[in-house]
């Protein structure tokens, strides 16, 4: 969670490589997709997006909730998240990594 979308970006990267799905930080920016709607859910065995507002699609809202809760990877960057749905988010800044 970060306001700035190259931060964004840098953290999701450090997030995919902390939980194994890159070896670093450059790997990982490559599987990085740059908004939500550049994924295709179908096909989808994971979710890595450098930009996600929770408000704007509650369809991908509710999909993304349905991949994570199969045990499928999801970690999106945002601005913030919305208060009724921080119980099903691990929440990450830039202090968590430092």
């Amino acid at each position: 969670m970060s306001p700035s979308e190259q931060e964004r970006l840098t953290l999701v990267a450090k997030l995919l490589v902390k939980v194994g799905f890159a070896r670093t930080p450059g790997d990982a920016k490559k599987i990085i997709s740059s908004t939500i709607f550049d994924i295709d859910f179908s096909t989808a065995y994971f979710v890595a997006s450098q930009s996600f507002n929770f408000r704007a699609s509650a369809n991908i809202t509710q999909r993304l909730y349905e991949m994570a809760a199969r045990g499928f990877l999801v970690v999106v960057g945002c601005r913030c998240v919305p208060a009724e749905m921080e119980f099903m988010c691990d929440i990450y800044t830039s202090a968590d990594f430092d």
